[in-house]
C-alpha cells in the first residue's frame, strides 16, 4: 500500500510541474523574439523577427520596417515592407493615404528595379491604415492593414492582418 501511495504522490507532482511549467507564447507565435512584424500579403503569410524587423526616427517621421529574405535566397525572393508615419503620432488609428508626405504603407518585391516590384499607398486606388497601440521612446506596437498599387496602378497587392512590436534602432 505504501509503495502504490508513493507512486501516486509522485504521478501526481510530475503532473503538476508538467501543467505549471508549461507557457504559451500568444504575442508572437512562441517564437524567441520579442520584436516582429507579422502580415498576409494577397493571402501569403510573412513574418519577420528582430534585427530585420525594426523602427527607426529620422526627420518629422518614423517608420516600421520589416525585411524578408528566406534563408538568404536570391534576390528575387526578398520582400520590404515599411510603414512611414508622422514623429508625433501616438497611441491611436491612422490612415494610410494617397498624398505624397501623408503617412504611407509600401510594398518592395525582389530589388524593386521594375513598377511591377513597387507597391505605395500613395495611388489613388489604394490606402489603409495602422493603429498604434503602444508607443514608448524605445519600441512601437500596433497592426495595420493596407492595399498598395504599382505607380502605373497596373497591379495591386492587399496587405492583411498586420501586427508589429519593434525598437527603435
Amino acid at each position: 500500500m505504501k509503495k502504490t501511495s508513493s507512486f501516486l504522490f509522485l504521478l501526481i507532482c510530475v503532473a503538476t510541474l508538467s501543467f505549471v511549467s508549461c507557457k504559451k507564447n500568444d504575442d508572437d507565435g512562441g517564437s524567441g523574439s520579442d520584436y516582429f512584424v507579422s502580415f498576409k500579403a494577397d493571402g501569403t503569410a510573412f513574418k519577420v523577427e528582430s534585427p530585420v524587423a525594426y523602427g527607426t526616427e529620422f526627420g518629422d517621421t518614423y517608420g516600421i520596417y520589416a525585411v524578408y529574405n528566406k534563408d538568404n535566397s536570391t534576390k528575387d525572393d526578398d520582400r520590404l515592407l515599411y510603414i512611414i508615419l508622422e514623429k508625433d503620432h501616438g497611441v491611436g488609428k491612422y490612415t494610410l493615404t494617397t498624398g505624397f508626405g501623408d503617412d504611407k504603407g509600401v510594398w518592395i518585391v525582389g530589388d524593386g528595379a521594375t513598377d511591377d516590384q513597387e507597391f505605395f499607398t500613395y495611388n489613388d486606388t489604394t490606402g489603409g491604415f495602422v493603429e498604434i497601440t503602444n508607443k514608448t521612446d524605445t519600441e512601437v506596437e500596433g497592426t495595420f492593414s493596407f492595399s498598395a498599387a504599382t505607380f502605373n496602378a497596373t497591379q495591386k497587392v492587399n496587405i492583411t492582418e498586420g501586427k508589429f512590436k519593434v525598437k527603435f534602432n
